[in-house]
This record gives C-alpha cells, structure tokens and sequence, in this order.
C-alpha cells in the first residue's frame, strides 16, 4: 500500500498576497515590496518561505515567523509553515519594489 500525500490547493500568489499584508514594523512596507522573502515553495502540506532581514542582527525574526505563519494558515489552518531566514545573498536597497522604494524616498 502507497502512503497518501494530501496536497493543499494554496498557491504561491496566494502566499505572495498574504505575506504583502505583513508589513515591516520598523520600516511601515511589507515584506514583500521590501524584497525579504528569497523563496515559496510547496511540498504536500508544508510551505516553506526562505527569508533574509535588512540586518543580521534585527531582533524580529520570531515576531515575522509568527505573522508569516498566522497569514499562510488564514488560508489553510491545516498547512505547516517552515519559516527559514538566510543572509545570503545579503539583503540590499536594491532588492526593493520600486514603490517600496518611493515609499521609503529612496527614488
């Protein structure tokens, strides 16, 4: 007998969507426009989102894995969510949206 693989029907825009909504509390940008997050992928029921910080030693890393998690769960609360910060490659200004940039004057 082969194991059953239950699959979630979440997209990864609708990911991207979820985490536009979690906005930077030092910064007031989301975390996307903010070019945080490297990476969404999906396995079965896992999401597993690869991260970076403007800084190495930003002391919000759990606070954003919690709010990461509450936002992918809003839309399945049965999903698990690995959260996975990397600093490499190094978070720059020039990995930011254009609006992020307007918003925060640097355009």
């Amino acid at each position: 007998m082969f194991p059953v693989v239950i699959m979630t029907d979440i997209t990864k825009q609708q990911i991207e969507d979820a985490l536009g909504k979690i906005e930077d509390p030092e910064m007031f940008v989301d975390i996307v426009s903010l070019g945080l997050i490297y990476d969404i992928s999906i396995t079965g029921q896992t999401i597993h989102i690869q991260m970076t910080m403007t800084t190495p030693a930003c002391p919000l890393g759990p606070w954003f894995e919690e709010q990461i998690t509450q936002q992918i769960q809003a839309l399945d609360e049965s999903v698990s969510v690995e959260v996975e910060f990397t600093f490499d490659p190094p978070w720059g200004m020039h990995m930011m949206s254009e609006d992020a940039k307007i918003a925060l004057g640097v355009l």
